[in-house]
């Protein structure tokens, strides 16, 4: 159940996001050294009171055409979801 209601990866909604990272993500202790780091905000109406929510790291690509830049999620190890 996703915790946060940021829109950071458009045109993906949040819902979509937060279905993907459980599938494709990383769930860590702490964040992974040696690369940039962008924590979504937890959105309190959605964390509700029961356990606490779970980081779950993935990793974004940007790829340009031009002038067109398109952000896109990437999943853990070789050959992982785009």
């Amino acid at each position: 159940m996703p915790v946060f209601s940021e829109d950071f990866i458009a045109p993906i909604a949040p819902a979509t996001v937060a279905r993907w990272g459980a599938r494709h993500g990383v769930l860590l202790a702490q964040a992974p050294g040696g690369a940039p780091l962008r924590e979504v905000a937890v959105d309190p109406q959605r964390a509700g009171a029961g356990e606490p929510p779970c980081r779950v790291y993935v990793l974004t690509a940007a790829i340009e055409i031009g002038s067109m830049r398109t952000r896109v999620l990437v999943g853990r190890g070789h050959g992982g979801a785009v």
